[in-house]
């Protein structure tokens, strides 16, 4: 039930779903489905971000580290300096420059723009005095990707539509198990279902040994800043518990075993 290249201890959630089987004598197949749809929805409970609001947010903070955005006042000086800088514009107090290589104000594909975003690290601009000092006026060299004016707020409206697009894909499996109860996911989450990267592997219909094989390979699902392996293991370890408490509340005729998987 984890992504295929996590490896993680199943056996207690595999305990939990024995249990239902044996010691209520509910049919496999139902109860997997049912519990995997629990599974399912816990999975995209703890899979980050899990704020989007405060996620967009940050997109945006970190974004503007990394490029300097042109203002319609700006102009584009193909000449270079001896030094490989175009200068960009000049107030009173700073005569503004980019390095030849920082310059991408003739990219217009924010697709472009947002894979290099995930190569850069924050920076700033250096402040220099020109080589023979003025009373007013110094060099300001930016350090971070030059933008023409708008795309800098079109690629960081782009990388914002992502959002969500990680949970998304455990959604793979969504409608073969149709979860119902609490715990839906949000809309900013299910309007990526379309296309969610994930797979399932439907083997409820193997009658005494149902499997069921839950996989989310969206981008960033197997990297290290995700930690989707500790989301995985926290999510079979709730799992387990809550099948626990459930099967004891069944048992001593606390819950209705009629509701079960409704």
């Amino acid at each position: 039930m984890p992504p295929q290249a996590s490896t993680v201890d199943v056996s207690n959630f595999n305990r939990g779903l024995a249990g239902f089987v044996d010691k209520l004598g509910l049919p496999a197949n139902v109860v997997f489905k049912k519990e995997c749809g629990e599974l399912l929805k816990t999975l995209i409970k703890l899979t980050p971000p899990s704020n989007a609001a405060a996620s967009r947010a940050r997109i945006a903070r970190v974004a503007s580290t990394k490029f300097d955005a042109a203002s319609q006042a700006d102009y584009i000086d193909s000449r270079l300096s001896p030094g490989g800088v175009r200068w960009t514009r000049h107030t009173r107090a700073f005569l503004y420059g980019v390095a030849k290589e920082l310059d991408w104000r003739n990219e217009t594909d924010v697709r472009k723009i947002a894979a290099l975003s995930k190569q850069l690290r924050p920076t700033g601009r250096r402040i220099l005095d020109f080589v023979h000092p003025r009373k007013r006026q110094r060099v300001a060299l930016s350090q971070r990707v030059f933008l023409q004016a708008g795309m800098l707020a079109q690629t960081i409206k782009y990388m914002q539509r992502h959002v969500g697009r990680l949970k998304a894909g455990w959604l793979a499996s969504w409608d073969r198990l149709a979860p119902t109860g609490g715990n839906q996911p949000p809309a900013w989450v299910t309007r990526h279902k379309m296309g969610a990267r994930g797979y399932f592997i439907d083997g409820l219909g193997i009658k005494g040994h149902p499997t069921f094989t839950i996989a989310n390979t969206a981008a960033g699902a197997n990297g290290k800043k995700n930690n989707m392996d500790w989301v995985v293991r926290k999510a079979l370890d709730l799992r387990a518990g809550a099948m626990r408490t459930n099967l004891a509340l069944f048992m001593r005729g606390k819950k209705n075993l009629s509701d079960y998987a409704r």
